[in-house]
Parts: C-alpha cells; sequence; structure tokens
C-alpha cells in the first residue's frame, strides 16, 4: 500500500506494476471515493514524484494556530492550515487558499505533514507554504528520531530549531466574513475596550447557515454588552433567578469563544452572598420562632401563676368565713 499525490491530497493506492524504462508507475486507487468507480477508472498511470509509501504514526502533542497539517475523509488526507483552537483536542481548519475555517476538526483527525525522501520520513522543513502565505513555526527537540521498522526507514527532525514567532495577524479566524460596518462600532464601544473580546463563533458553523452567520455573530456582541449593562445596574435585593438567569446567557456566550470570567466571578460571589443572607434569615426566622415560644410559655406560665393566686385567695376567703360563724 502507497499514497498517491493528488491535488492537494494523498489518496491510499497500490502498485500494480512499474513502467519499463520508464520513471512510472501503474498504481490502482484504494480510497472510498474510488470503489464507486469501475475497476478500470481506477487504474492510472503516475509519475514517481507523485508516490510514496504510507506515512507512518507520528505524535506531535497539540497543535497551534497556523500550523500545517493533514485533514483525514474517510482514507483520503487533505492539506489544511489550524486557524482556530476551540478547546483541547479540537480545531477549526481551512483548506486551499482561503483563510477563513470551514470545519471542525478532532485532534485524531490530524496528522502532521512530512516528506519522504531518499527513503526517509522528514517533518517539512519550516517555510512558508505554497500554498498558505502564513505559517507558524513550532520549536522541537534537536535531532528527534522516530523509527518505523515496516518502511525501513526513520522519521527525522531536522536539527536545527526555530523559537516560537508567532506572527502579528494571528487572529481566530471567524467562520464569516465580517462585511458589517457595525464591527467597527463595537471596537470603539467603552464595554468593549475594558473587557476586550476575541469570540471564535465556531458553534455558527454547524448550527447556522453562512448566509445568517454574521448576523447572529453581531446579535450576540449585541447582548453580550447588554448583559454586562444588566450586571453594572443590578439592584441590591436582585433575586437568585435574576442572577441565575444572567450567569446562564453568559455561559452560552462562552461557548462561542466570549471570555466571561470577569462576569461569571461576580455572579457566583453574588450568588455566594444570597446564600449566606438567606441562611442567616432563616437563623433569624428560627430565633425569633424560639423567642415567640419562650414568650408564649412565660405568658401561660403568668396565667397559670395568677390562676393559682387567685385559688389560694379564694381558699383564704373561706376560711375567715367559717371562722366568723
Amino acid at each position: 500500500m502507497v499514497e498517491l499525490r493528488r491535488s492537494f491530497t494523498w489518496r491510499p493506492a497500490i502498485i500494480v506494476k512499474k513502467v519499463e524504462n520508464e520513471e512510472r508507475f501503474i498504481v490502482k486507487y484504494c480510497d472510498d471515493t474510488s470503489f464507486r468507480r469501475s475497476e478500470n477508472s481506477r487504474i492510472s498511470v503516475v509519475d514517481s514524484l507523485n508516490v510514496r509509501p504510507r506515512q507512518p504514526l507520528y505524535s506531535v502533542g497539540e497543535y497551534e494556530l497556523l500550523d500545517h497539517v493533514e485533514v483525514v475523509y474517510g482514507s483520503v488526507w487533505s492539506e489544511g492550515v489550524v486557524r482556530g483552537i476551540l478547546f483541547k483536542g479540537r480545531y477549526m481548519i481551512s483548506f486551499g487558499k482561503t483563510k477563513v475555517a470551514s470545519v471542525q476538526v478532532s485532534f485524531s483527525h490530524l496528522r502532521p505533514p512530512m516528506e519522504w525522501e531518499d527513503g526517509i520520513w522528514h517533518n517539512r522543513p519550516k517555510s512558508k507554504s505554497k500554498i498558505f502565505g502564513k505559517y507558524y513555526t513550532r520549536k522541537r527537540k534537536r535531532g528527534q528520531v522516530e523509527h518505523n521498522s515496516d518502511l525501513n526507514g526513520a522519521v527525522r527532525t531536522p536539527t536545527s530549531s526555530v523559537e516560537d514567532t508567532q506572527a502579528k495577524d494571528t487572529t481566530v479566524v471567524l467562520p464569516f466574513a465580517n462585511k458589517s460596518p457595525l464591527w467597527k462600532i463595537y471596537e470603539t464601544m467603552e464595554v468593549f475596550k475594558k473587557l476586550p473580546q476575541n469570540p471564535h463563533f465556531s458553534s455558527l458553523i454547524e448550527s447556522t447557515s453562512e448566509d445568517f452567520r454574521e448576523g447572529s455573530a453581531l446579535g450576540m456582541m449585541a447582548s453580550f454588552s447588554g448583559l454586562l449593562d444588566k450586571l453594572k445596574d443590578l439592584e441590591t435585593e436582585v433575586s437568585v433567578s435574576k442572577l441565575d438567569s444572567l450567569k446562564e446567557s453568559f455561559t452560552k456566550l462562552e461557548k462561542h469563544g466570549f471570555d466571561v470570567t470577569r462576569p461569571l466571578s461576580r455572579i457566583n460571589k453574588l450568588l455566594d452572598l444570597k446564600d449566606r443572607q438567606l441562611k442567616i434569615l432563616e437563623e433569624r426566622r428560627g430565633l425569633d420562632k424560639e423567642r415567640m415560644d419562650e414568650s408564649i410559655r412565660r405568658r401561660k406560665a403568668e396565667l397559670k401563676s395568677g390562676e393559682t393566686e387567685r385559688k389560694i385567695v379564694e381558699v383564704k376567703h373561706k376560711i375567715l368565713d367559717l371562722q366568723r360563724q
């Protein structure tokens, strides 16, 4: 089994035989889409430069913004660039010359690009891609080698390393073209100067069609600003339900990349204070009840004592009456 270069993809294939006296091979495609074609259409003659062994497994830990990667769909690997990091192990990827991320991909569906040269696998040199204008370098250990006995070769990392230097224009690429003039207005708003935001809006890729994504994103920006105003103007006797509602709204915005650490921290502190206040009020009600019960018992005791005194006086009067007779 080998990999065959087609445009910006690598597809699995089998070498049928080598063309005599030429640096070409007769190959048979084995990718998912090829099985829907006739047997003859899956056979092709290709240049040897477009054929290589299957790339070995090679772990890179985590990918970073603008890292070049290859993404697998079925059995075909396509070249792409990391345009956004949603959370650990999940990335937004763009393909071709576009800088707009088009898909969300998990770590398990990615691999680092490598080159087969002189019978040895090499990491791709850290230079600008022929396809993409920006490239983000990653520092690796010098002279790192990973052997693969199945290929009778080694995976080599170049001995020279490059310090991590993020391009000045490295930003989270939105899943839409921000054409609205409202973005400039938001940039000048005091609320976004005090609490800068860089949302990725990646969830819109799956939940909203492309025509409505920018409008939805603008609505979220307005919602974020409005929620902050509500949080700032809260009254002293704000209800727990109101705080829970604000917390839920900020949490939803957090899933789109908004930084809600400060507002959520304030809400949680207010909820803690409300909880303490409720406990104090419950304790106070308990003490009031105890005092009330004590007052009732004291009143009953006083009434009983008065009744006893009345009976004593009554008995004395009867005794005096008897003595007079």
